[in-house]
């Protein structure tokens, strides 16, 4: 009995170990890229991009088409006038559109600009929407434009933060002074980003920027207390949602217009503008949500930091990556780690589709493929 037992307890280790192996030579392998870029020759040396976040930044103008920009340092000793851009500028925003299928560039863009703060962004319509100090230019994809907006500063040192909304015609704008001594102040406004018409306005005492907005719903964190919070646009007040024990609550990114998702301590949140959480999506230490323009593939970009510490202006990843959900099933279809670590700066857009994810860092594209499940 006792040699059986030997011998029976051996042919389940051996079953197992056997098991392991075929289970680990079947497991999927990450997915590779399809196409990779390297734009060091269209913008300019690394060396002189201005610190951005993201330093190189990306979206998607077709499911081929992709708008790549960073802020260039061109070597000019002039100064820059305030509310003026001139060739003669010390910085340029530069942005090229790559024809991904090709892998060639379809149109190029120089603007002068006066440094960091500066992006362009692609809308709801598929327009491009140039952010330059306190200046917001809407461009159609072929470089005509449509509109300009001026937006009054509260003070001259207002810095102005921009965030497009991918799936709805919004444009959250705000501004707060980095100078200001007391209480902090900020001016909100949302914009509709078919023609820059002011949807609403409002002043606060917000102590951070990262808002985003549906056409009739606000959200932002907020560093005192480590909020999450909402207003209505046309009615206000502010609704806190969420308490965090640390400063880990991301930009909103609105899916449509009642319901967005948000980046927090351990996962990215889906919410309902009725304040109810509908879904939790477990991630190392989330950095961003996007969103394809036809809401139906989320994207989930995870980071992890060297130490417990980062440095709050560069601070080096040591490991990153991107799940990927169908919406609004909500089915994880793909986890693609991006190897090696990018750096902090780097950015990633989905094809309107969802069928593509473009990942951009020091000045190289790579392009995925996503299957459709």
């Amino acid at each position: 009995m006792l040699l059986r037992g030997i011998l029976f307890t051996f042919a389940i280790l051996l079953v197992c170990l056997l098991f392991s192996k075929d289970s680990a030579a079947r497991a999927p392998e990450p997915p590779k890229p399809t196409r990779i870029i390297d734009l060091k020759n269209e913008l300019c040396a690394e060396d002189l991009q201005q610190y951005n976040i993201p330093i190189t930044g990306a979206d998607f103008i077709s499911n081929d088409e992709l708008l790549v920009y960073t802020v260039c340092r061109i070597g000019s000793t002039v100064p820059a006038n305030r509310d003026k851009f001139q060739a003669s500028d010390l910085y340029h925003l530069k942005a090229v559109i790559v024809d991904l299928k090709k892998g060639v560039i379809e149109r190029r863009f120089d603007w002068p600009t006066h440094g960091k703060g500066s992006g362009v962004r692609i809308t709801h319509a598929g327009d491009l929407l140039l952010h330059r100090d306190n200046v917001l230019d809407l461009i159609s994809a072929d470089g005509h434009p449509i509109q300009q907006l001026q937006i009054t500063r509260m003070s001259l040192d207002d810095n102005t933060f921009v965030s497009v909304s991918p799936t709805i015609d919004t444009i959250a704008v705000s501004q707060g002074s980095e100078t200001a001594t007391g209480p902090p102040v900020t001016s909100a406004a949302v914009y509709n980003s078919r023609n820059l018409h002011l949807l609403q306005y409002w002043r606060d005492n917000a102590d951070v920027w990262s808002i985003g907005a549906s056409t009739g719903t606000a959200v932002r964190s907020a560093l005192r207390g480590k909020l999450l919070v909402m207003r209505k646009l046309s009615t206000g007040p502010w609704k806190t949602m969420r308490k965090e024990n640390a400063a880990s609550i991301g930009v909103p990114v609105f899916i449509d217009d009642d319901e967005f998702a948000v980046p927090a301590r351990d996962a990215t949140l889906l919410y309902t503008t009725d304040g109810q959480l509908q879904a939790t999506l477990r991630c190392s230490i989330p950095f961003k949500a996007i969103v394809s323009r036809e809401a139906n593939a989320l994207g989930a970009v995870w980071v992890k930091f060297a130490g417990h510490n980062p440095d709050p202006g560069r601070p080096k990843l040591t490991d990153a990556g991107i799940d990927i959900y169908r919406l609004p099933s909500l089915l994880r279809v793909t986890s693609i780690p991006i190897n090696p670590p990018p750096s902090f700066g780097f950015d990633a857009a989905i094809s309107p589709s969802g069928s593509k994810l473009a990942i951009v860092d020091h000045l190289s594209v790579s392009v995925f493929e996503i299957a459709h499940r």
